[in-house]
């Protein structure tokens, strides 16, 4: 992938993860899901993104849905903007993971297959970002910052390597014919 389209494709990662948490935070849990959306068709129509990407996307969903609303059902956190069963994970987060598995096989290409560099790549900057997203005010955490930090290390270092096998199978899926 060219220089370029990484930069590009990593400013709008950036753009998308800001939406998403400063929409929740300021009570606008849509505003991220509507700016990532918008940041998933310009990096299809600028090609930075292809068909496998988007199934990847899709796939996300599902996981992440699954791994944040478990640990907000145990009572790790909880989402500004919350949708009426609080403990689900609502769109704006679910908008992050369609946000960060478009960039899975461009910006972070180079862990293509290496499933043990995805799960420490995981288990660092997952709570990063999480902590990022709690100091700007998209969540809060409810168990001790040392514990919050860990559980989302143990879900990133998880979660990276099967969004990495996830990648590999999509990049291998061929659309139905009609």
């Amino acid at each position: 992938m060219p220089k370029f389209k990484i930069f590009i494709s990593l400013l709008g990662f950036y753009a998308g993860w800001l939406a998403c948490v400063m929409g929740a935070a300021d009570g606008n849990p849509f505003m991220g899901p509507a700016v990532v959306a918008i940041i998933v068709i310009l990096n299809w129509r600028m090609q930075i993104i292809s068909r496998p990407d988007i199934y990847l996307a899709l796939f996300s969903i599902p996981l992440g849905m699954l791994l944040d609303s478990a640990l907000s059902s145990i009572g790790v956190f909880s989402y500004q903007s919350p949708l009426p069963m609080t403990w689900l994970s609502p769109p704006w987060m679910v908008a992050l993971w369609v946000n960060f598995a478009i960039i899975v096989r461009g910006p972070l290409g180079w862990m293509e297959e290496k499933y043990w560099l995805g799960a420490v790549f995981g288990a660092l900057g997952g709570p990063l970002s999480y902590y990022a997203g709690l100091r700007l005010g998209g969540m809060t955490a409810f168990w001790s910052m040392e514990s919050f930090l860990g559980i989302v290390a143990l879900e990133w270092a998880v979660a990276m390597p099967v969004l990495l096998w996830l990648a590999r199978l999509t990049r291998e899926m061929r659309p139905a014919s009609a």
